[in-house]
């Protein structure tokens, strides 16, 4: 890409060498300095080559010493095209107010690219943003980036850290979330550990308080794992933070339904494409109807925006739309289909559930009832059980 900007500016000239000795003529101008590019042999007695405007009237006396004759094919670059648009003063004026206008507009923010959201969306960051001096179309000069990270990571407490990297035209922001310490106690503030979970429990860990379950032991929501109470042989009572976590075996069902009558959409072949035209935030829509063309369709949008670099944008995009017409058909599935689609989105659904460890047993069935298909999932499960409370909040369960 640089050497076709380097090419440009120079200017070069598209020749076409005939003769026996093109070898030969070819190493005496590289033994000379004069580069050739973009060769291509046509014949025996004939090939095609670029070559630089100072390269091109060095080639003469190199050309009758091999018996070669040169021709011009075609000549290209800002010299050329310079030349003739020397005495076109409005449009030479048009280049120059153009290329002033590319020079100020690079100075400005025109796209902010967000990275990293998961809870937190995108919209919101960048309303943050906005809000705190950093837009589309925000001088990027104007921007204290270091002042701008801190009052945004002060005002959301869902943050734990974001980066804004300002290249060219170009917003870069990373983010990073919080870990969702929801139920937490902050601090060394003495607290208990509770279950959150019903089962049996396999392993138990107690890095600091007093053990209140053991292995073996049935716990269900809210008893007590761990205490932040302690009492020393000398009878004295310790408030500490409770810290445990407990590994219980249990026996989750899940269920899923789907209907016996199901349809496809297959594509008509008819489809229209619409454009428009994107401009800073402004969208102006290049068709008059604002209606769907079809009842049922499939849309793809394509977007080319205006850049002369991966940093360097303008806030121009040229938005397709191509709205694909799709007609509705009855689908027939066979029941072992529906079978093995509805076992493996259970089991993805039981795996991906919070504090799940492992699967250790699966029971299945498949069933029709009502004009669908059920699907019933009991399963054996290993999970992490354990949340922290306030010192002494846990209920005990009555016998």
């Amino acid at each position: 890409m640089l050497m076709q900007c380097v090419n440009f500016v120079r200017g070069s000239v598209r020749i076409a060498i005939c003769g026996a000795g093109l070898e030969r003529f070819l190493n005496i101008c590289a033994a000379n300095g004069i580069a050739f590019w973009g060769v291509r042999r046509i014949s025996e007695e004939r090939m095609e080559a670029s070559v630089r405007i100072s390269g091109f009237f060095a080639l003469r006396p190199f050309a009758r010493r091999c018996m070669c004759r040169i021709r011009v094919l075609g000549k290209y670059g800002a010299p050329f095209y310079g030349k003739r648009a020397r005495r076109r003063y409005t449009l030479l004026a048009g280049m120059l107010v153009c290329g002033i206008l590319l020079y100020v507009m690079s100075g400005f923010v025109w796209t902010i690219g967000i990275e990293g959201c998961s809870s937190v969306t995108p919209a919101e960051v960048l309303a943050l943003l906005e809000q705190n001096g950093l837009g589309v179309g925000t001088r990027a000069g104007a921007v204290d980036v270091h002042k701008l990270q801190n009052t945004i990571l002060e005002k959301d407490a869902r943050l734990s850290y974001l980066v804004i990297n300002i290249k060219g035209s170009h917003a870069q922001i990373m983010v990073r979330e919080r870990e969702n310490t929801e139920g937490a106690i902050e601090g060394d503030e003495p607290c208990d550990v509770v279950a959150d979970k019903t089962g049996v429990v396999e392993k138990l860990i107690v890095r600091s308080g007093k053990a209140e379950t053991e292995v073996g032991k049935t716990l269900q929501d809210g008893d007590l794992i761990a205490s932040g109470t302690m009492v020393s042989q000398q009878g004295e009572t310790w408030l500490v933070q409770a810290d445990a976590e407990a590994q219980i075996r249990t026996w989750p069902t899940v269920r899923l339904a789907l209907s016996d009558s199901l349809d496809e959409a297959v594509e008509t072949g008819r489809q229209t494409t619409r454009w428009a035209v994107v401009i800073g935030t402004k969208r102006f829509n290049l068709y008059p109807v604002e209606s769907a063309p079809y009842a049922c369709y499939d849309k793809k949008v394509e977007k080319k925006t205006l850049s002369v670099s991966e940093n360097l944008r303008f806030p121009l995009t040229l938005v397709s739309e191509t709205y694909i017409e799709l007609e509705r058909r009855p689908l027939s599935v066979s029941e072992e289909r529906c079978s093995e689609t509805l076992h493996a989105r259970l089991l993805d659904m039981l795996t991906r559930q919070a504090g799940c460890l492992s699967v250790t047993e699966l029971g299945y069935t498949f069933e029709r009832q009502e004009g669908r298909w059920l699907a019933v999932l009991e399963a054996e499960c290993l999970e992490r059980c354990g949340v922290q409370v306030p010192l002494g909040s846990a209920v005990p369960r009555q016998p």
